[in-house]
């Protein structure tokens, strides 16, 4: 529930951001500093819930001290955990709101960058794309966590209750790279959705390090992705959709194909978390001498 009320939360300050944000007479650009972490607020709570999925609840209890040992978190909230973390995927959850574009000019040669603002593909322009891709990265590679997949094989193995590293790569897939294919501005966000999706599944298949049982169902994972992502290029109409599918089915062909010479995709920069604003003096960020 609290994933939920943060994303409203993060919902209802972009609505309401605008010039007010900065003091007068700065440069509208600077916009982008105070955006970065409103736009990105949501991200210490999906860290949060995420490890409710393989979750375990446990305390560093010591002998005699009556506390009780390690407990799996039961299935349903594992799987009200995913839930809430496929909200933070929807193009509806991602897509910057049109106000704020029209808002945030490029950065004046005066006005350095730094470490906390996005970098995307329309430099100098700031990229509202490149940002929902970032986002979704940020989630991507939490819910495929090589050792919470380890953790989700070995509870289902002891509770057939409990869903297994097939049935969370299954949902996330078809709730993104599989589903909705919308159109204008929520298609792009989508497809870029996709991609970090796609990023985080396939390494998650290469992982050297992965228990023997993740390597095995990731990598059917993407065999069974490839073909469907074949079907779709011959279903599909629309031509950015069905490029976006031939895009993905060649990246799947050629990691199973040579897995050890594949490369993926390369993940978007990502400003750095906690702690927040430890950036430049003249940029009037919050400091953090930590």
């Amino acid at each position: 529930d609290q994933l939920y009320h943060i994303l409203d939360v993060r919902e209802a300050a972009l609505n309401r951001f605008g010039e007010r944000n900065i003091r007068e007479g700065r440069s509208m650009a600077s916009l982008e500093d105070v955006l970065v972490p409103i736009y990105l607020f949501p991200r210490y709570q999906t860290e949060a819930t995420v490890k409710l999925i393989g979750g375990v609840d446990f305390t560093y209890n010591m002998r005699g001290d009556g506390q009780p040992g390690p407990k799996v978190v039961d299935g349903e909230t594992q799987r009200e955990a995913l839930a809430a973390l496929l909200e933070t995927l929807k193009p509806e959850t991602l897509a910057m709101p049109e106000h704020i574009l029209g808002l945030v000019p490029p950065r004046p040669g005066g006005l350095s960058s730094g470490r906390e603002q996005f970098r995307g593909y329309t430099d100098p322009m700031p990229d509202p794309v490149a940002m929902a891709e970032t986002a979704a990265e940020l989630t991507s590679s939490l819910i495929f966590n090589p050792q919470r997949a380890a953790r989700l094989m070995n509870q289902s193995a002891m509770d057939q209750g409990m869903s297994d590293l097939t049935d969370v790569m299954e949902v996330v897939i078809n709730e993104t790279i599989l589903g909705d294919t919308p159109t204008g501005y929520y298609g792009t966000i989508q497809r870029a959705v996709n991609i970090a999706v796609f990023r985080n599944a396939v390494q998650l298949a290469a992982n050297e390090n992965a228990s023997p049982d993740v390597k095995a169902v990731s990598n059917l994972a993407m065999m069974e992705l490839r073909d469907s992502l074949a079907s779709l290029v011959t279903e599909t109409n629309e031509p950015v959709w069905r490029a976006h599918y031939t895009y993905l089915h060649k990246l799947a062909d050629d990691y199973l194909a040579n897995p050890a010479e594949f490369s993926s995709p390369p993940a978007p920069y990502t400003p750095p978390g906690s702690p927040i604003g430890s950036g430049y003096d003249n940029e009037l960020h919050l400091q953090c001498g930590f």
